[in-house]
């Protein structure tokens, strides 16, 4: 009876270090990204000396990060496999132009948004690694990954004489 109890007992601290372990361990990871993304945007003074990103990397951040959430959206909407996967089409096509001719790209690489979507494409492709390409995204990983997609959007610079938001933060 007393060595069930110690096993029990054993059982319950070890659950528990290991509990607060993965806490501590997320708040580590969640603080190096966000100190990263904090040393990554440019300061609002530097900003302007800042060589602007060019047109056809603000398209495709812009076309990556709609595609990327809408086929996520369709998911968590409960749609069937078919349809998520009409949706995630285009956005499969957009991620391989991201990876192909931007990410490691030094004319940008300091950008928030470079770091936002990579982040998300990080995230992404580590779920479907550990769970297989068919599994459906767990809400927490489906928030992530679509709060850096927001975040990538709304630090795109404005465009030229176009009708946009006056503070485009959300």
């Amino acid at each position: 009876m007393g060595s069930t109890a110690r096993t029990e007992s054993s059982a319950s601290t070890s659950a528990s270090q290991h509990s607060v372990s993965g806490v501590s361990r997320r708040g580590a990871l969640l603080s190096l990204v966000g100190t990263y993304a904090v040393l990554a945007r440019p300061s609002a003074a530097g900003a302007a000396e800042d060589v602007k990103l060019p047109k056809e990397y603000r398209q495709l951040v812009k076309r990556l990060s709609e595609g990327l959430s809408e086929s996520i959206e369709t998911e968590a909407s409960g749609a069937s496999e078919a349809e998520v996967r009409r949706a995630a089409d285009p956005a499969k096509e957009v991620v391989r132009e991201f990876v192909r001719k931007w990410r490691d790209n030094p004319r940008i690489s300091s950008d928030i948004t470079h770091a936002e979507i990579k982040e998300a494409l990080a995230e992404l492709g580590e779920f479907y690694l550990a769970y297989g390409q068919r599994t459906k995204l767990t809400p927490p990983v489906r928030e992530s990954i679509l709060r850096h997609l927001k975040a990538a959007r709304a630090a795109l610079p404005e465009e030229e004489g176009g009708d946009s938001k006056v503070l485009g933060l959300f």
